[in-house]
């Protein structure tokens, strides 16, 4: 399939390199591959990512069938030869105790305030895929990773498909309740089990493996010689000074709402906790996130310059040219325009990587690095950080938000005891699945009775009304 992101017309006089080296069919030059045989190779290669194997063979095995029948032997034997590799690779992917189910497996790996998590995903049987988190800012003290992997369960299944089984590689005390409120919304049993042995237990191990290689890739990969890497940045981006401090800049929001946007500062390659800061966008209605970049760097730089406090060495940006210049309006406003700025521009679809920089100055010339580029690495690092910075402060601000438009209506329930539940218990979701025994040491027996009977009300009436109930809602 195709990498890039060219309209498809027709209209290319010729085929790229890709399609040389039979790395695309060249559907953008007419004559190379028609729509409905790109379609079909598109819906070929879902069902091998979705661990459909057995309906690609079965359907590999029709078309050579067909292709034989119609006399076009050399297409039936590459249909052929495409079912045997489908066919070997579903027995290296099979697990012979879990047929047709799907599994989630965590593993994590951690040193000091670092953590790395390794999902592998199952799907009928297969597993058909697997991804990496990483946190670099775990609290000081004593680590409990029984409530870590807690809360990130809760979390990533709130928005994410439900296996019927969950493995984790350490247990916790809430387990049932999230079990619970996970069958709520899927509707049927969900497992989330504490594996110690067998195949699964091979797989977490696995899993631990890799996630102790995906810390060592993220966090180490760097550390050599950090100076000659900010040279080389200086020298790539033509900064007029080596970039010792480096102030990064996101926004996050959701279809306009709870609009944040959140700064770190990189000094030396390393990252500055204590210089981080957080913007609530005052200033934008609605879902703008070039005119919440512009707020947020004119309300930092502006308080620079009235505490007299230094100057980055370098400005990044998390967008294009147009959250390019709006911070560069911003700058300029201020009589900044000096200060060196470059755009981290993200690929369509690919969320994770970045594409290309943009100069202030020069944004008519992206600058294109190496995959492997330690330049790349590093700024990689401080985009994905500057993301996890402001996504968690817009996600608290939600959740808080949540928190007191539901519990406000009830009777004992002030600023303090909504602080101490959301701390606990991580969403109103599952706030409505606990019990009275369960809330009653962070509000109190009597109004822990108040919260249960307000949700039992809730539940009473949606379902009179033949509406989904708060407990199936999806739990944060």
């Amino acid at each position: 399939l195709r990498t890039c992101d060219i309209e498809i017309d027709g209209k290319a006089p010729r085929p790229c390199l890709e399609y040389h080296i039979k790395r695309c069919l060249g559907p953008c030059v007419k004559g190379l591959c028609t729509p409905p045989q790109y379609q079909e190779a598109v819906r070929d290669v879902r069902l091998l990512l979705e661990g459909r194997n057995k309906e690609l063979a079965d359907t590999l095995a029709n078309r050579m069938t067909q292709a034989s029948t119609d006399l076009r032997y050399e297409m039936a034997a590459k249909y052929r030869d495409l079912r045997k590799t489908v066919i070997k690779l579903s027995e290296q992917q099979k697990m012979a105790t879990s047929p047709e189910r799907d599994v989630d497996i965590f593993a994590y790996y951690r040193e000091g305030r670092r953590l790395a998590l390794q999902l592998f995903t199952m799907r009928e049987g297969h597993i058909v895929g697997r991804r990496e988190f990483f946190w670099e800012d775990l609290p000081e003290g004593d680590f409990d990773p029984a409530s870590f992997l807690s809360d990130v369960l809760a979390q990533y299944y709130s928005t994410d498909y439900v296996p019927k089984e969950i493995h984790v590689s350490v247990d916790f005390e809430d387990r049932e309740l999230l079990e619970r409120a996970l069958t709520e919304r899927k509707g049927h049993r969900v497992k989330i089990m504490h594996t110690q042995r067998g195949e699964k237990r091979d797989l977490i191990d696995l899993g631990e493996k890799n996630a102790k290689l995906a810390f060592e890739q993220r966090f180490r990969v760097l550390k050599p010689d950090m100076k000659l890497v900010l040279e080389e940045l200086q020298e790539t981006l033509e900064l007029p000074r080596f970039p010792t401090r480096i102030e990064s800049f996101d926004v996050s929001n959701i279809q306009g709402a709870d609009n944040v946007a959140g700064m770190v500062v990189s000094e030396n390659g390393k990252m500055n906790r204590s210089e981080y800061r957080k913007f609530r966008i005052r200033t934008v209605e609605g879902s703008n996130d070039v005119a919440s970049m512009r707020e947020a760097v004119f309300r930092r730089y502006r308080r620079v310059l009235d505490e007299g406090k230094p100057l980055p060495d370098l400005v990044m940006i998390d967008g294009g040219k147009g959250q390019l210049g709006a911070a560069a309006d911003a700058m300029r406003e201020l009589d900044l325009e000096a200060v060196p700025m470059v755009g981290v521009v993200k690929p369509p679809f690919r969320h994770n990587d970045v594409s290309h920089l943009l100069v202030k100055g020069r944004e008519d010339e992206p600058v294109y690095l190496d995959s492997h580029s330690l330049i790349l690495r590093l700024l990689q690092m401080i985009r994905d950080e500057t993301h996890r910075y402001a996504v968690t402060y817009h996600r608290k601000r939600r959740e808080l938000r949540d928190f007191t438009s539901e519990l406000t209506a009830i009777p004992g329930v002030g600023h303090k005891r909504k602080t101490r539940l959301l701390r606990h218990f991580g969403s109103i979701q599952r706030v409505a699945l606990a019990s009275v025994s369960e809330l009653s040491p962070f509000v109190g027996f009597k109004t822990a009775e108040e919260i249960t009977q307000h949700f039992d009300r809730q539940r009473a009436l949606a379902e009179g009304e033949q509406s989904p109930t708060l407990a199936q809602a999806n739990p944060v």
